[in-house]
């Protein structure tokens, strides 16, 4: 049996590769979390359904900081230290205040114009 030289590769050059895969992998971290983070930033801003204060972005921020942070140890097999993490999430989140806009208070609604739209509506033909 015959090996081609040019790719049979030494059990020191499959670690190398290996290390510059990983190498790579780290590199990349940094980057795809933040990207997470500025996800989560942007749905917690909008939910609050308000223009958030200088308070809430802190919190905000902090608070996308720490579940990205939760979610890299968790992916690493790091779950004490996760759960750490996930604990300190709770504490932020019972401190910082962070409450959406109330809803807005419903119209009064005139029963007999309901039941006259609600009539109209089931006398339409359906497509």
């Amino acid at each position: 049996m015959s090996t081609d030289d040019s790719q049979t590769m030494t059990a020191e050059q499959r670690k190398a590769a290996g290390r510059l895969k990983g190498s790579r992998i780290a590199r990349e971290m940094p980057a795809r979390l933040a990207i997470e983070r500025q996800a989560l930033i942007d749905g917690l801003t909008a939910d609050l359904g308000r223009c958030p204060t200088t308070r809430d972005v802190i919190a905000i921020e902090q608070l996308a900081a720490l579940v990205t942070e939760a979610r890299r140890l968790e992916a690493c097999g790091h779950f004490s230290k996760a759960t750490a993490v996930r604990n300190e999430i709770n504490k932020v989140v019972k401190s910082t205040g962070l409450k959406p806009e109330p809803p807005a208070v419903a119209k009064p609604v005139d029963p007999m114009q309901a039941l006259r739209d609600y009539a109209a509506r089931q006398s339409e033909p359906t497509p």
